[in-house]
Protein backbone atom coordinates (compact mmCIF):
# COMPACT_ATOMS: atom_id res chain seq x y z
CA UNK A 1 0.00 0.00 0.00
CA UNK A 2 1.34 3.57 -0.99
CA UNK A 3 1.39 5.88 1.62
CA UNK A 4 0.27 6.09 5.31
CA UNK A 5 -1.63 3.60 6.59
CA UNK A 6 -3.83 3.25 9.65
CA UNK A 7 -5.58 -0.17 11.01
CA UNK A 8 -3.99 -3.75 9.22
CA UNK A 9 -5.33 -7.22 9.30
CA UNK A 10 -4.32 -10.31 8.11
CA UNK A 11 -7.70 -12.61 7.04
CA UNK A 12 -8.37 -15.39 9.27
CA UNK A 13 -9.52 -17.32 6.15
CA UNK A 14 -6.80 -16.97 3.51
CA UNK A 15 -3.69 -15.20 4.39
CA UNK A 16 -3.11 -13.99 0.89
CA UNK A 17 -5.94 -11.58 2.15
CA UNK A 18 -5.31 -8.35 4.06
CA UNK A 19 -6.70 -4.90 4.97
CA UNK A 20 -5.64 -1.84 5.58
CA UNK A 21 -6.72 1.95 5.19
CA UNK A 22 -4.93 5.19 3.99
CA UNK A 23 -7.25 7.96 6.26
CA UNK A 24 -10.47 8.21 6.59
CA UNK A 25 -13.16 6.72 4.57
CA UNK A 26 -10.56 4.65 2.78
CA UNK A 27 -11.20 0.79 4.04
CA UNK A 28 -8.34 -1.46 1.36
CA UNK A 29 -8.12 -4.95 0.45
CA UNK A 30 -5.10 -6.92 -0.99
CA UNK A 31 -5.35 -10.48 -2.46
CA UNK A 32 -1.69 -10.79 -3.52
CA UNK A 33 -0.65 -10.77 -0.01
CA UNK A 34 -0.15 -6.78 -0.03
CA UNK A 35 2.20 -6.42 -2.97
CA UNK A 36 2.35 -2.62 -3.29
CA UNK A 37 -0.06 -2.53 -6.59
CA UNK A 38 -2.11 -5.37 -5.18
CA UNK A 39 -4.76 -3.13 -2.80
CA UNK A 40 -8.09 -2.18 -4.26
CA UNK A 41 -10.30 0.69 -2.21
CA UNK A 42 -13.80 -0.47 -1.64
CA UNK A 43 -16.20 2.00 0.13
CA UNK A 44 -19.20 0.48 -1.50
CA UNK A 45 -22.10 0.99 1.20
CA UNK A 46 -20.80 3.46 3.79
CA UNK A 47 -22.12 6.78 3.58
CA UNK A 48 -19.35 9.08 1.98
CA UNK A 49 -20.66 12.14 4.26
CA UNK A 50 -19.91 10.28 7.45
CA UNK A 51 -17.43 11.62 9.35
CA UNK A 52 -14.85 9.56 11.01
CA UNK A 53 -11.43 9.38 12.61
CA UNK A 54 -8.46 10.14 10.78
CA UNK A 55 -7.52 6.06 11.42
CA UNK A 56 -10.78 5.00 11.72
CA UNK A 57 -10.96 1.25 13.05
CA UNK A 58 -11.00 -2.05 11.16
CA UNK A 59 -11.34 -5.56 12.64
CA UNK A 60 -11.76 -8.38 11.74
CA UNK A 61 -14.05 -10.60 14.03
CA UNK A 62 -12.20 -13.39 15.41
CA UNK A 63 -15.09 -15.48 16.04
CA UNK A 64 -18.09 -16.76 13.56
CA UNK A 65 -17.83 -15.93 9.97
CA UNK A 66 -14.76 -13.94 10.51
CA UNK A 67 -16.92 -10.44 9.63
CA UNK A 68 -14.57 -7.34 8.83
CA UNK A 69 -16.00 -4.24 10.57
CA UNK A 70 -15.04 -0.59 9.95
CA UNK A 71 -16.63 2.44 11.87
CA UNK A 72 -17.14 5.65 10.85
CA UNK A 73 -19.84 7.88 13.32
CA UNK A 74 -21.52 3.89 12.58
CA UNK A 75 -20.30 0.67 12.29
CA UNK A 76 -20.44 -1.07 8.92
CA UNK A 77 -20.13 -4.55 8.86
CA UNK A 78 -18.89 -6.52 5.42
CA UNK A 79 -19.52 -10.10 5.17
CA UNK A 80 -17.91 -10.39 2.03
CA UNK A 81 -14.35 -9.34 2.79
CA UNK A 82 -14.55 -5.54 2.79
CA UNK A 83 -16.34 -6.37 -1.35
CA UNK A 84 -19.72 -4.33 0.21
CA UNK A 85 -20.45 -2.97 3.46
CA UNK A 86 -23.53 -2.38 5.18
CA UNK A 87 -24.47 0.14 8.51
CA UNK A 88 -25.36 -2.01 11.50
CA UNK A 89 -25.75 0.72 13.88
CA UNK A 90 -26.98 4.43 13.81
CA UNK A 91 -24.72 7.44 14.88
CA UNK A 92 -24.39 6.48 18.58
CA UNK A 93 -22.52 9.45 19.79
CA UNK A 94 -24.65 11.70 18.20
CA UNK A 95 -23.90 14.00 15.22
CA UNK A 96 -24.73 18.02 17.04
CA UNK A 97 -21.51 18.37 19.36
CA UNK A 98 -18.71 19.52 17.36
CA UNK A 99 -15.30 18.49 18.99
CA UNK A 100 -12.78 21.58 18.13
CA UNK A 101 -9.63 19.24 18.10
CA UNK A 102 -10.72 16.95 15.70
CA UNK A 103 -13.16 19.53 13.96
CA UNK A 104 -15.75 17.20 13.68
CA UNK A 105 -18.44 14.91 15.57
CA UNK A 106 -18.45 12.25 17.61
CA UNK A 107 -16.85 9.03 15.79
CA UNK A 108 -16.07 5.70 16.56
CA UNK A 109 -12.59 5.35 17.87
CA UNK A 110 -12.33 1.32 18.80
CA UNK A 111 -14.09 -1.73 17.72
CA UNK A 112 -14.07 -5.35 19.28
CA UNK A 113 -16.03 -8.30 18.35
CA UNK A 114 -15.92 -10.76 21.48
CA UNK A 115 -13.75 -14.26 20.62
CA UNK A 116 -16.97 -16.42 21.88
CA UNK A 117 -20.00 -15.16 20.11
CA UNK A 118 -19.55 -12.89 16.87
CA UNK A 119 -22.68 -11.11 18.20
CA UNK A 120 -21.49 -9.41 20.95
CA UNK A 121 -19.75 -6.13 19.37
CA UNK A 122 -18.29 -3.85 21.56
CA UNK A 123 -17.60 0.33 20.22
CA UNK A 124 -15.81 3.02 21.78
CA UNK A 125 -16.43 6.52 20.85
CA UNK A 126 -13.88 9.84 21.38
CA UNK A 127 -15.88 11.25 23.82
CA UNK A 128 -15.57 8.02 25.75
CA UNK A 129 -18.88 6.48 25.21
CA UNK A 130 -19.20 3.05 24.79
CA UNK A 131 -21.81 0.76 23.19
CA UNK A 132 -22.30 -3.05 23.27
CA UNK A 133 -25.06 -5.18 21.48
CA UNK A 134 -26.16 -8.81 21.34
CA UNK A 135 -27.68 -8.19 17.26
CA UNK A 136 -25.92 -5.48 15.47
CA UNK A 137 -28.61 -3.41 13.69
CA UNK A 138 -29.18 0.11 12.41
CA UNK A 139 -31.62 1.32 15.51
CA UNK A 140 -30.62 2.65 18.60
CA UNK A 141 -32.88 0.05 19.90
CA UNK A 142 -30.18 -3.14 19.22
CA UNK A 143 -27.55 -0.82 21.59
CA UNK A 144 -26.99 -0.41 24.88
CA UNK A 145 -24.95 2.74 26.46
CA UNK A 146 -22.13 0.95 29.07
CA UNK A 147 -19.51 3.82 28.85
CA UNK A 148 -19.27 8.01 29.58
CA UNK A 149 -18.99 9.58 32.89
CA UNK A 150 -22.48 8.71 33.76
CA UNK A 151 -20.88 4.97 34.39
CA UNK A 152 -17.66 6.72 35.77
CA UNK A 153 -15.36 6.56 33.02
CA UNK A 154 -13.64 9.28 31.29
CA UNK A 155 -14.70 11.72 28.81
CA UNK A 156 -11.76 10.86 26.80
CA UNK A 157 -11.06 9.11 23.34
CA UNK A 158 -11.10 5.24 23.77
CA UNK A 159 -8.37 4.28 21.92
CA UNK A 160 -8.81 0.03 22.45
CA UNK A 161 -11.36 -1.95 23.62
CA UNK A 162 -10.35 -5.61 24.46
CA UNK A 163 -12.99 -8.77 25.43
CA UNK A 164 -12.27 -11.48 27.84
CA UNK A 165 -11.04 -14.32 25.55
CA UNK A 166 -13.50 -16.62 28.01
CA UNK A 167 -16.25 -14.28 28.85
CA UNK A 168 -18.18 -12.19 26.09
CA UNK A 169 -19.44 -9.98 28.90
CA UNK A 170 -16.28 -8.80 30.38
CA UNK A 171 -14.12 -6.28 28.50
CA UNK A 172 -11.42 -4.07 28.80
CA UNK A 173 -10.71 -0.47 27.44
CA UNK A 174 -8.10 1.99 26.95
CA UNK A 175 -8.86 5.60 27.20
CA UNK A 176 -6.39 8.53 26.41
CA UNK A 177 -6.32 12.34 26.21
CA UNK A 178 -5.55 15.62 27.81
CA UNK A 179 -7.31 17.22 31.21
CA UNK A 180 -9.38 18.84 31.51
CA UNK A 181 -11.57 16.74 29.46
CA UNK A 182 -10.39 13.94 31.71
CA UNK A 183 -12.11 13.79 35.54
CA UNK A 184 -8.64 12.43 36.65
CA UNK A 185 -6.46 14.36 38.66
CA UNK A 186 -3.44 15.22 36.89
CA UNK A 187 -0.25 17.14 38.19
CA UNK A 188 0.21 19.19 34.75
CA UNK A 189 -3.12 20.30 32.98
CA UNK A 190 -0.98 19.31 29.49
CA UNK A 191 -0.08 15.80 30.92
CA UNK A 192 -1.23 12.76 28.47
CA UNK A 193 -2.47 10.01 30.62
CA UNK A 194 -4.39 6.52 30.11
CA UNK A 195 -6.61 5.34 31.67
CA UNK A 196 -7.66 0.84 31.87
CA UNK A 197 -10.80 0.21 33.02
CA UNK A 198 -12.58 -3.54 33.31
CA UNK A 199 -16.05 -3.28 32.76
CA UNK A 200 -19.66 -6.10 32.76
CA UNK A 201 -22.13 -6.10 30.01
CA UNK A 202 -26.13 -5.49 31.13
Amino acid sequence: MDGDSGFTILDRDNVMNLFSSNYYLSPAMSTDGGSLAGWNYNSSGINGSDPSAFYPPFVEAPSGSHNVYFGTNALYQSPNTGLSWTAVSPALGGTTTIFPDITTTNVITAIAVAPTNANRIYVGYYDGEIFVTNAPCPTIACWTAIGGTAKGLPSAPVTRIAVDPGNADTAYATFSGFSPRCPCICDDQRRQFMVTCKFRAP
